[in-house]
């Protein structure tokens, strides 16, 4: 109509139907709506701004879907869209109960005022509250209306926020579309009444004839001309135009925290400014964290958590006998910092164990992409429980479905196993010589008795008279003698005995030197056998890897599970597939539990992968085990809440920061580690061998024969140069003789 008859038409409010038109069409036209192009920039930035990084879109059949397609192409993650139709609420109700199980906190309203407030009544009995449910609404709330229907779905905690898209003033709003058309011809006549004046008054208002168009928000504007005119003034004062199909953007919007009794603005945006803080912002986000703080803290916390000593325990009785009931029953090092945590806080919760009794893995992921958990990280997701408390360790996995806070311990992966026993030894001073290097050191000692016995008989110069009284001569190295001799000299002790014959001297010097070999490494051997601690002789992780007598394994319900069949160490995955056949055959199933993993590994033969706490926890009161290699896969661990609650989140975390640095933390791991449940010292105090952390010691080999044959040819060769002296004095006595004679 405007097309044909060369009027100025004025549009107030935004309509698909006209978004749609063909751009000659609107020649003539001045629209004061935001496109939905704009709208589109809006939410694209708004989601990062709010650092959605998935999020669900609730919209009603008269959202305008068109202005998502910016949102759609910048996004890198999946953007839901679910309808909400008034006459079906079931289909909604399913809808927000798959929100809740896809584990989606961001949902985006895009719906009118009253529609969003029954997707708040249904998301209260979907149970999408809470903290971690954030909302963000598109559209305007009259405060009345807000006040007598709308805030009191914000005592659910929900962390609720308005996208206003008409520049008024904070708090205002429209119940009805004819609010929104009367406003929008106040501000058109506003608009004129000043363009008038600037113009030279009533010159310029007859020049303009008002036109009123029914309900249809259609103002028609007389002068032609009058268009170019209003750029300028209506541009400066409202922002955000559009002239002949052409947008002139400078529109504001603004967001609003909704809270129980009241709507409060907190910030800015527009095209050229982007996301501006309002004066009140510090203001009106102090008001809005204290809200869902005393949400928080007027609620009884439900707390899951699975035994696992020291951090988690469970009993009926206490160390008097006396029966326990409620949280009371639950004690350990994770519980003690948590009560601490909450006392701090000032929280009042209730314990309770998971199901299954485990942290938690992924168990599947529906077609829909819907991912179900077992154990702790389970029921946080579900929303049965607000906090997962005990030895939870942070990994990528789980901070994808869940939120954590600060780590409050370091750790690590360790193996764990009962060290070598050794039997009672009664000749353990043999232990340093194979036994063929004894029965060989005492052949040698035979073979020097008989060899000295024989050469000193031999040798002339082994014959003299003992006394003058008796000139009989005689010779000392008798068969006993001899091996008196012999036997003194290998055990160092000396001998009254002194041959004379070069013959016997030379024998005896090589026995001696063959002797000292033997003594002295008799006696460095002996050391270290008697000082060292004869511990398990596998001291590495790749010795462990590389051998099959000792099996060992991993608890299939942990992060343990997830980092070795994820690993790409060549070690890791090795182990990764010996521990998967070994318990497909039955030769070693995974561990159930620590209880588990301790009762097989005192066994013997059985190593267990446990997480380095639980490994100083059990060494510390069980000397019989022992550590083997370095800690690897360094983790941490931290309490877990519900993705999206950073509010609980952030007091949790204050609270542990602040324990840290008065190194609560630090004495409560020394009670519960080195301390709990031990009578005398612990371990690490009675053996100082013990090796640390750093596992078993090697223990030294034996000497076999092969370190002594070149020994045993020595000594071999000296008792042949003995013989070939022998040989010489004997020839040297005989002509000696011969000649005196003649």
């Amino acid at each position: 109509a405007c097309s044909r008859s060369g009027l100025s038409c004025v549009l107030t409010s935004a309509s698909p139907q006209l978004e749609r038109l063909p751009a000659e069409w609107s020649g003539n036209s001045v629209e004061f709506y935001p496109s939905q192009l704009l709208l589109g920039e809006l939410l694209s930035q708004a989601v990062g701004w709010l650092e959605w990084t998935s999020f669900v879109v609730l919209h009603d059949f008269n959202a305008d879907l068109a202005k998502y397609v910016t949102l759609l192409n910048r996004a890198y993650r999946p953007v839901y869209f679910r309808l909400y139709n008034p006459a079906k609420r079931n289909e909604t109700l399913s809808a927000l109960r798959w929100i809740k199980d896809a584990n989606l906190n961001n949902i985006l309203v895009d719906a009118s005022d009253r529609n969003f407030r029954d997707i708040l009544s249904l998301a209260e009995i979907a149970r999408c509250t809470g903290p971690q449910y954030s909302y963000l609404y598109i559209g305007s709330v009259n405060v009345s209306y807000y006040r007598s229907h709308i805030a009191q779905h914000m005592l659910s905690g929900v962390n609720a926020t308005i996208v206003d898209a008409v520049p008024l003033e904070p708090g205002s709003g429209f119940s009805s579309e004819l609010q929104r058309w009367q406003r929008g011809q106040a501000l058109i006549s506003e608009a004129l009444n000043s363009l008038a004046a600037e113009a030279g008054g009533p010159a310029m208002a007859d020049s303009a004839a008002l036109l009123r168009g029914g309900d249809c928000g259609v103002e028609r504007l007389a002068a032609a001309g009058l268009r170019d005119r209003i750029v300028t003034e209506i541009y400066q004062s409202l922002g955000s135009l559009r002239i002949a199909g052409s947008w002139h953007v400078n529109f504001s919007f603004q967001f609003l925290h909704l809270d129980p009794d009241s709507m409060n603005p907190f910030a800015t945006w527009s095209f050229d400014r982007g996301f501006q803080p309002t004066p009140n912002a510090s203001a009106a986000d102090s008001r809005h964290s204290t809200v869902q703080l005393d949400w928080i803290r007027h609620r009884n916390l439900s707390v899951v958590t699975a035994e696992y000593p020291p951090f988690v325990m469970y009993r009926t009785r206490d160390s008097r006998g006396q029966p326990v009931y409620g949280n009371d029953r639950w004690f350990g090092l994770a519980i003690d910092l948590f009560a601490r945590v909450a006392d701090i806080n000032g929280l009042d919760y209730r314990i309770y164990g998971a199901p299954d009794g485990t942290p938690g893995i992924r168990i599947s992921t529906s077609a829909t992409g819907v991912e179900k958990w077992s154990g702790m990280v389970g029921e946080v997701m579900a929303g049965n429980a607000d906090v997962a408390v005990g030895p939870f360790s942070v990994t990528y996995e789980r901070e994808r479905v869940i939120d954590f806070t600060t780590p409050f311990m370091g750790l690590g992966l360790a193996v764990l196993m009962k060290r070598t026993e050794v039997p009672a030894d009664l000749f353990q001073f043999l232990n340093p010589f194979d036994r063929d290097v004894w029965l060989y050191t005492l052949l040698a000692l035979a073979v020097f008795t008989v060899f000295v016995f024989i050469v000193a008989r031999l040798s002339p110069y082994e014959w003299f008279t003992r006394s003058a009284c008796r000139p009989v001569e005689e010779n000392v190295f008798s068969l006993h003698n001899s091996l008196w001799f012999a036997a003194s000299s290998l055990l160092q002790q000396g001998s009254e005995l002194v041959p004379t014959a070069f013959s016997v001297r030379l024998a005896s010097a090589f026995w001696w030197f063959f002797i000292l070999v033997i003594i002295s490494s008799y006696t460095a051997n002996l050391a270290a056998f008697l000082t060292v601690n004869k511990l398990n002789e596998i001291s590495t992780l790749a010795q462990l890897v590389n051998q099959e007598s000792i099996k060992y394994s991993i608890v299939s319900t942990d992060s343990t599970y997830t980092f070795f069949s994820t690993s790409k160490d060549p070690i890791y995955s090795k182990m990764f597939k010996k521990m998967v056949l070994w318990n497909a055959t039955g030769q070693a199933s995974f561990i159930e539990s620590p209880a588990d993993a301790l009762r097989r590994i005192r066994v013997g033969g059985f190593a267990g992968v446990l997480e380095s706490p639980l490994v100083d926890f059990y060494r510390e009161r069980d000397c019989e085990l022992t550590q083997v290699g370095e800690t690897f896969s360094p983790s941490a661990f931290g309490f877990g809440v519900a993705q999206g609650n950073i509010v609980l989140r952030n007091m949790l975390t204050e609270a542990i920061l602040q324990l840290i640095q008065q190194q609560y933390i630090v004495q409560l791991s020394n009670t519960w580690i080195k301390s709990y449940n031990i009578s005398g010292l612990p371990c690490s105090s009675r053996n100082s061998n013990s090796g640390g952390l750093g596992g078993a010691q090697s223990t030294p080999g034996k000497l076999n024969m092969d370190a002594f044959t070149g020994l045993f040819i020595t000594f071999a060769t000296g008792l042949g140069l003995s013989l070939l002296a022998l040989a010489f004095e004997i020839v040297l006595k005989v002509r000696l003789a011969r000649a005196s004679r003649s």
